[in-house]
């Protein structure tokens, strides 16, 4: 049983660890492209990836928790709020960006562009930061 748990536990970790390309696909397009359409075209090219990515790692992990018993550790629970932080802020930057889209005002675009570049570095941090947990 100890076997199959860590197998998981690894799949979980491997599926967890594709969740850096998106923030850092979406930071080189923020940082690298200055055309505004060119910005917003990529962001919405690795959004459905993201949330894919984000839906596989939560599932990967609740089977995980479901193998050890739904064990409630610091960990875990860590896991599942920051996951959460993560999902909640990563459908707030996908509306936004639609309203950016609708809006053609420079100054809107460059603060939602900043926005944006603040909430990639913050998922890297958190992505990080459950790494080392």
């Amino acid at each position: 049983m100890d076997n199959v748990i860590s197998d998981l536990v690894f799949i979980h970790i491997i599926f967890s660890m594709l969740l850096f390309i998106p923030p850092c696909f979406n930071l080189f397009a923020l940082f690298s492209n200055k055309s505004h359409t060119r910005r917003l075209k990529m962001l919405a090219l690795s959004a459905p990836a993201y949330y894919a990515l984000l839906s596989v790692s939560i599932f990967s992990g609740f089977v995980v928790w479901a193998f050890i018993g739904f064990v409630v550790l610091f960990k875990i629970f860590a896991m599942v709020v920051l996951w959460f932080v993560v999902l909640v802020f990563e459908i707030i930057r996908h509306k936004k960006q639609k309203m950016t889209l609708v809006q053609g005002d420079f100054d809107k675009r460059e603060k939602f562009f900043r926005w944006a570049k603040v909430k990639y570095i913050c998922d890297i941090c958190i992505f990080i930061f459950l790494g080392l947990i």
